[in-house]
This record gives C-alpha cells, sequence and structure tokens, in this order.
C-alpha cells in the first residue's frame, strides 16, 4: 500500500510482497500484486523525494492500526492514469448487413481482480461521446466502432469512433485483448435510447474473435494501433441459467487463462432454466465466470454491493452453483467488524475472509453509469470469522466520492480445482461479498 505526506512516501506490506524501486530523486516504491496472506512479517520504507530511502524489517502487523491514525496520513493523488490508446484495425470492409461492428479492448485480470469484480471491470468507467440521429450517446471509452453506415428505419447512420482507451490501475507489462462483435443495429439502438442498460442488451452482441497484445505500461499510451483479426472464435459452449429468486440476475463471463492472466471472451445474461450459447477462445485455459447479484432500479446496472461469484475451469460448467448472498457487515466499533458466515452446501470448505477498504467514484448516469473503484486498505483472515479487526482510517476524505468496506467469503471446492494451482488464492472457487458503507 503507498501513501504519501507531501515528498514523503510510506509503503508497508508483506516482505514477500515488496519489489524496492527506490531512486534518488524520486521517492517512489512498487508493491508486487501478491496472493500471500498479511499474517506475515512486514517491511517498513520510508523515502522522500532527493533521499535514499530507510527500511525497517520484521514487523508482526495483523493490521496498521497504529500508523494510519488521527489524520496523520492522507491518500496520494493519482496523477496520471494509466491506460492503452490508439485505434482498432483489421475490420476489413464493412458492408450493410444490419449489425452494428465494435470492439472491446480490456486488460487481462489477476485473480485479485476477479475478487474485486463488477461490471466496470469490464466496461471503463470513462466515457467518450458520439452522434446518432442527432442525440448524443455516451460510449464506454474502452468500446471502438469502426467507420461503418447502417440503416435505421429509414435514416442512414454513420458510425465513426475507431479510437479506445482501456485503463489500469498499476505500472507494469499487461496483456490487453481486443475483442470483436456485432449487434442488431434496430434493436440496440432502440434499447439504448429507451434507458436499457449494458447489462440488459448483452445477449445481442456476438463476439466473433479477437487480437492481443502486451504493452509495457509505465505512462499513457496513446498511438498504439490495435487489431481484431489475430484470433477468430469458432467454438462455443453451452451455459445452463439456474433457477432464481425475484429480484435476482445472473451471467456469466467466458475467461482464457494464459499463465494466471485471464482475458474475457465473452458476455452473457443467463436467463432461469435457459440454456446461453457462450464463445470460448482458441488460447488458454477456459474458465467460467458465475455471477449472481441483485437487478438494479429499471434502466440501471445490477447491484454489485451484494454479489456471488464462481470462477471454475470451463469443463465443469455444468457444476455451476453459487454460495448464499453475504449479510451486510456491521461495525461493533470503530475497529471492529461484525460478520456473518454463511451457511454452504457439502463439498465447499471455507478459506478466508478478505476485506478491503475502497474510495468509489461514480462515472456516467442511467444506462452506463459505472463505478471506479481506488483500492486503499486490504486483509485476509484465516477462515470464517465471526468478526474481524481492522485498522483505525482516519484521513481527509473526498465529499464527492464513497467510501466502504467489502467483506468476501472466499471458499473452495477441490473437486473443481484445477490441477496446476501453484496458491492458495488459485484454489478459491466461490466467492460472496457485501459491503458497509462508511460514506455515501
Amino acid at each position: 500500500m503507498d501513501l504519501a505526506v507531501n515528498n514523503l512516501t510510506f509503503l508497508w506490506g508483506p516482505i514477500s510482497m515488496v519489489k524496492n524501486d527506490f531512486t534518488k530523486g524520486r521517492g517512489k516504491a512498487m508493491l508486487r500484486k501478491t496472493t500471500a496472506l498479511l499474517s506475515a512479517l512486514f517491511l517498513i520504507t520510508l523515502g522522500a523525494t532527493g533521499c535514499d530511502s530507510q527500511s525497517s524489517f520484521n514487523h508482526q502487523l495483523q493490521n496498521p492500526k497504529h500508523l494510519i491514525q488521527d489524520g496523520l496520513l492522507s491518500l496520494a493523488e493519482t496523477t496520471n492514469r494509466l491506460f492503452l490508446g490508439g485505434e482498432v484495425t483489421g475490420f476489413g470492409r464493412l458492408k450493410r448487413d444490419g449489425k452494428i461492428d465494435f470492439a472491446l479492448v480490456t486488460p487481462s485480470l489477476t485473480r485479485m481482480d476477479l475478487l474485486n469484480f463488477d461490471l466496470s471491470t469490464l466496461i471503463s468507467p470513462q466515457m467518450d461521446t458520439i452522434s446518432i440521429i442527432g442525440n448524443d450517446l455516451n460510449i464506454p471509452s474502452n468500446i471502438a466502432l469502426p467507420d461503418q453506415r447502417e440503416n435505421y428505419s429509414l435514416i442512414t447512420i454513420r458510425l465513426n469512433k475507431p479510437s479506445y482507451r482501456s485503463f489500469v490501475h498499476n505500472p507494469g507489462t499487461h496483456t490487453f485483448s481486443a475483442l470483436r462483435g456485432q449487434f442488431p443495429v434496430r434493436q440496440v439502438v432502440d434499447d439504448f435510447r429507451n434507458d436499457k442498460s449494458i447489462f440488459e442488451i448483452m445477449n445481442h452482441f456476438q463476439f466473433l474473435g479477437s487480437g492481443q497484445m502486451d504493452v509495457q505500461l509505465n505512462t499513457p499510451v496513446e498511438n498504439q494501433a490495435f487489431p481484431v483479426d489475430q484470433f477468430t472464435f469458432d467454438q462455443q459452449v453451452e451455459i445452463a441459467g439456474l433457477p432464481l429468486e425475484p429480484g435476482k440476475l445472473s451471467f456469466a463471463v467466458s475467461l482464457a487463462d494464459q499463465n494466471g492472466k485471464f482475458s474475457p471472451v465473452d458476455l452473457k445474461n443467463l436467463k432461469p432454466d435457459a440454456v446461453q450459447p457462450l464463445a470460448v477462445a482458441p488460447y488458454g485455459n477456459r474458465f467460467l465466470l458465475g455471477a449472481l447479484v441483485n437487478e438494479g432500479a429499471e434502466g440501471e446496472l445490477p447491484q454489485f454491493d451484494q454479489m456471488s461469484l464462481t470462477l471454475i475451469p470451463m469443463e465443469y460448467k455444468d457444476q455451476l452453483d453459487f454460495l448464499p448472498l453475504a449479510k451486510k457487515p456491521e461495525f461493533l466499533s470503530e475497529t471492529t467488524l461484525q460478520i456473518y458466515p454463511l451457511e454452504m452446501r457439502e463439498g465447499l470448505i471455507p478459506q478466508y475472509v478478505y476485506v478491503s477498504f475502497s474510495e468509489i467514484q461514480t462515472h456516467g448516469e442511467g444506462s452506463l453509469k459505472t463505478e471506479e473503484k481506488t483500492l486503499i486498505w486490504d486483509n485476509f483472515y484465516s477462515g470464517f470469522p465471526s468478526q474481524v479487526e481492522i485498522p483505525k482510517l482516519d484521513f481527509n476524505k473526498d465529499p464527492n466520492k464513497k467510501y466502504q468496506y467489502e467483506v468476501l467469503y472466499l471458499a473452495k471446492d477441490p473437486r473443481l480445482v484445477q490441477r496446476a494451482s501453484t496458491t492458495a488464492l488459485d484454489e478459491i472457487t466461490h466467492i460472496s461479498r457485501n459491503v458497509v458503507v462508511v460514506q455515501e
């Protein structure tokens, strides 16, 4: 975790997580993502502009509550958001066929990213504006529309937004995918004009293929051409929807696992007791991410605060099920959260409770409202305890942003774990989460 006060940079974390990257005049440290539990011995490092860093080893910290209090530390604001941008290529000559061609550019996801999954993981919270039939329409920045003309009623509409921007949180080498797809122009344009959410229309989207690219991002990249014709999705699997209680929704994401990085391939809304085709990639190990969520208000996205996720190899798709939706955690004191262990089916084994504190910024509105999440603090706790200790996080909160704790229950079904699992997090198959909001 990287916190800053003026020119002072403060870094804390398990020794196994830290990669020293201090240089004179920079005062910067990098903390590598890891699945190590936070009960390890900790390294504390201080650095400042123009000075060498000083490190102190072997601090046993279950929670850094004595390090973050009384408003002495404030969160460092991100000055340069990292993104890959440019134009998509490889569509060839497009003819009028009643379908709009598009590309969706996304970074690959780690298992830690999947713990914090919501639709903004795939659909950018940043928007670009285009004009259709005299109406301005906000389009997520990671969706590109090559130059094309289609008929809508008696009108010919032209779409031309070949540009894309796909954002990441951390510097380093990232694998990006540019998914090529199509959707029927009349049905989807009508749905958008009627303020239906992306979730409601996603089943109209057909994903046909993709391109992939590894990019080193230390600063934003703005002029990267991205071909979409490297791979063809010529295979599908069928996913059976599960019975749902009133007010609940479920969806499925097809993923390709390449050395622990999951690239999205397809995304579909699952209807109860119906079979939904889902495209699979010709690369990587095939995985299925299923999600159970609460319906949103009319025309808005589902509510992701309370959510159950299942991540399993695609070969086990017929065994898709979910943990019960978790009850909202409650504060017993300023530094203690009451949580409520779940009742689980036979075969599921409790592993950890993962607790995080995040800053949430809302972008857009209505059918395209998304949330951008910035992680401030997190911790793992073994098993499914009934309460957990959390740090006292006092700092100057932005009154225009939301702050919340998330509690995730992590369980595994050993029968559904891939043989190549190398870490504890690799074995997690079932997740259920809920949040408690500190500031709206």
